[in-house]
């Protein structure tokens, strides 16, 4: 099965740690670290300014391409809203992982300057979603 312009949400829960186990993956751990870094970075903009748009942190390492495009947050009437981009996902190998990464960097996000929303959505757009 092949989805194209797939989207869904994911209940939020609190994340302390995340470690990426998936073999022969071609995103390293160290454009995660990268990706940790800007997920502060979206955190202070929006502590300066909860209205604006531009807390939004991209991943693109052009010798190893991440499926997560970028994510980005955005906050209105003190709930906060999460939207990560995928250029292709698995469902199997690749969802499990990736719904996980977003609740870390979520928790991140969250723990960098200690908001408190009433609430947290969550919603992967993916491009390219299959299960083969």
């Amino acid at each position: 099965m092949r989805l194209i312009d797939y989207s869904y949400e994911i209940p939020y829960s609190y994340v302390g740690n995340f470690v990426f186990e998936r073999k022969n993956d071609i995103v390293s751990f160290e454009d995660y670290q990268v990706l940790q870094s800007y997920t502060n970075a979206c955190s202070d903009i929006l502590k300066e300014d909860p209205n604006s748009r531009k807390a939004c942190a991209t991943l693109n390492n052009w010798e190893n391409t991440s499926c997560l495009i970028n994510i980005h947050f955005l906050i209105n009437d003190n709930n906060l809203y999460v939207i990560a981009n995928y250029r292709s996902q698995h469902e199997l190998l690749g969802r499990p992982y990736d719904e996980e990464l977003v609740k870390y960097l979520t928790t991140l996000f969250i723990k960098h300057n200690n908001f408190k929303f009433n609430s947290i959505k969550l919603k992967c757009h993916i491009s390219d979603y299959h299960s083969k």
